[in-house]
């Protein structure tokens, strides 16, 4: 299947999130961001596919959808399975773009879930996400958990677990490419188990299934959650 493309904005959009595709990043950034896609990234985007895998790996065209998909590493690991149907969603041009440049098996939609018109996009099996999340306020933390149940059942979200590796993380990016600096804000937080049930509390209609972390280095590094829509 030929990469499809569907454009739910019809803008362009360009934000600080240009720097995962931009080639003119400066050296310091560079060196950051190659440490931290094949040494952290790498090893949560693979146990994030192999979770969505295993949860369904007994059924046929499984649907489903990335959102602030970035560079999808992820799909691009689900979407080699011969039983899933592979959506992807971001809202930054240079990322679509870098996307659409590519041979991949999966279909590019141009959309913001954080907006009324989730429902536009079709009915999905599972929704997911890795890295997007934690850069939410606590309004938008609410409204992307209600849109993407709105298109599926269950979901699947991974977020940078709490710990002093995130903190230098957030430092040493401010130093190296400060015209990103709006990526680790005010909004950017960390999490542990205390703080998702939290969250889950005050959403009466989802159901937490179950949360682990991820190790690198000895230390917690990433924390998945799954979650489901309660039936009436």
């Amino acid at each position: 299947m030929n990469t499809n493309y569907v454009d739910f904005e019809n803008k362009n959009i360009s934000n600080d999130w240009d720097y995962l595709v931009n080639k003119k990043n400066n050296l310091l950034s560079k060196v950051f961001n190659f440490f931290v896609n094949y040494f952290i990234l790498k090893i949560i985007n693979k146990d994030l596919a192999k979770i969505i895998i295993k949860n369904f790996k007994k059924k046929n065209n499984v649907k489903i959808i990335e959102f602030g998909c970035g560079r999808a590493t992820t799909s691009k690991i689900l979407s080699k399975k011969k039983n899933i149907q592979i959506s992807v969603m971001d809202n930054n041009d240079a990322i679509i773009n870098y996307l659409k440049k590519e041979k991949n098996n999966f279909l590019i939609i141009k959309g913001d879930c954080l907006k009324n018109n989730i429902y536009k996009i079709g009915d999905y099996d599972i929704s997911f996400s890795s890295g997007t999340f934690e850069h939410f306020n606590t309004t938008q933390r609410k409204i992307y958990l209600q849109n993407i149940m709105k298109i599926s059942r269950y979901g699947i979200i991974a977020v940078p677990a709490e710990n002093i590796l995130w903190k230098i993380a957030s430092y040493v990016r401010f130093f190296t490419d400060k015209k990103n600096k709006s990526i680790w804000d005010d909004n950017f937080q960390s999490y542990n188990f205390k703080k998702i049930k939290k969250i889950f509390k005050s959403l009466n209609n989802f159901s937490l299934i179950e949360m682990r972390y991820t190790y690198n280095f000895g230390l917690k590094t990433f924390l998945i959650f799954e979650f489901k829509k309660k039936f009436k």
